[in-house]
């Protein structure tokens, strides 16, 4: 599946969400197509998060991160100013597999290679879309 025929059926399984449900073709499309996002920031994982959802939990997200817990770093000053403990502003990523159904990899990555459609990481290497 080409980058804008994914696009085209995910708006279109978006537009539907909540009305109608996806059509066996636009369904098979989204299964067929494979997501890797590289890192979990506040980008990354609420894009895991919503390609999941707006896809009907069709298409599957895999979500490249290299620390084990996500750790906000705009509310950090409350951490250096000593009013919350490092422990109030991280979260798991469990979450992201446990109720949207993302493949969390802890995994750092080396190389993106489009011609191939792979992300190399330092375990081996994953299969992507681009």
């Amino acid at each position: 599946m080409k980058r804008r025929e994914f696009i085209h059926t995910l708006g279109a399984a978006w537009l539907g969400a909540g009305v109608w449900p996806l059509s066996a073709s636009a369904a098979r499309s989204l299964r067929q197509a494979r997501v890797v996002i590289v890192g979990a920031g506040f980008a990354g994982a609420t894009a895991a998060k919503y390609l999941r959802m707006w896809s009907d939990y069709q298409l599957p997200v895999t979500l490249i991160e290299q620390n084990a817990q996500f750790v906000s770093c705009p509310t950090s000053n409350l951490v250096l100013g000593g009013s919350v403990p490092l422990a109030a502003i991280t979260r798991s990523y469990d979450n992201l597999g446990r109720k949207h159904g993302v493949i969390v990899r802890q995994d750092t990555v080396l190389a993106v290679d489009p011609d191939r459609k792979q992300v190399r990481t330092a375990a081996g290497p994953s299969r992507m879309i681009i």
